[in-house]
């Protein structure tokens, strides 16, 4: 699908099913936080339990120290059929940058990051996050990543695209036509019609 967006190909029923799926968010989301709200309005209504579901990953972690509940996660369904995976991916990686006068450093810091006691605690413990490597056996204490550690185990992981979309395609094409189907400005058919002549867009000149 990435290879068709990119070709600036549409897939008219997967489209039309998606739309479905996003007008389902929209109506039952808080229409605040969905128009004007900001992130941390979005996470607190969650950790205060007022919301019951959220769309972010297991990053909010540290945000979630009033939450008393059980959480985890359910795969998007945002086409018909089974979905049975959940979304997982690097958020962002660390880069060495060649013309440093540390590079050296650099190198051995990211190493002890991944082969050290100390820095599997860092990584795991402290900084709350699930390590990339075999190698650590250390597994995280907020709700989300251990529901995210048990889905990686069961195999059951779509990986990341949004990355491959031309730069800045995602918010600065797509955003704008999600808030005004949001806002109301244009319905579910005008979502669709702008969001399939984005892609359209995207298709190389011959």
């Amino acid at each position: 699908m990435i290879d068709k967006l990119n070709n600036g190909e549409v897939d008219a029923t997967r489209m039309s099913q998606y739309a479905d799926w996003v007008e389902l968010l929209f109506e039952y989301s808080d229409q605040t936080i969905l128009k004007t709200g900001t992130y941390d309005d979005q996470v607190q209504k969650f950790d205060s339990g007022h919301a019951a579901f959220i769309h972010q990953g297991n990053w909010i972690d540290p945000n979630l120290d009033e939450a008393t509940f059980t959480m985890g996660y359910a795969p998007h369904a945002s086409v018909y059929g089974t979905c049975d995976s959940i979304f997982i991916a690097a958020p962002s990686y660390y880069v060495i940058n060649s013309d440093s006068e540390n590079i050296d450093t650099a190198k051995l810091f990211l190493n002890d990051l991944a082969s050290t006691t100390a820095g599997m605690d860092y990584t795991v413990n402290q900084a709350g996050m699930i390590s990339a490597f075999k190698s650590c056996t250390l597994l995280p204490s907020g709700g989300l990543s251990q529901a995210l550690v048990t889905w990686m185990n069961a195999g059951k992981a779509y990986s990341w695209w949004q990355n491959d979309m031309p730069s800045n395609f995602g918010m600065g094409t797509l955003g704008p036509i999600y808030t005004l189907y949001a806002n109301g400005t244009i319905d579910k058919t005008g979502f669709i019609t702008q969001i399939t002549a984005a892609i359209e867009a995207l298709a190389p000149e011959e």
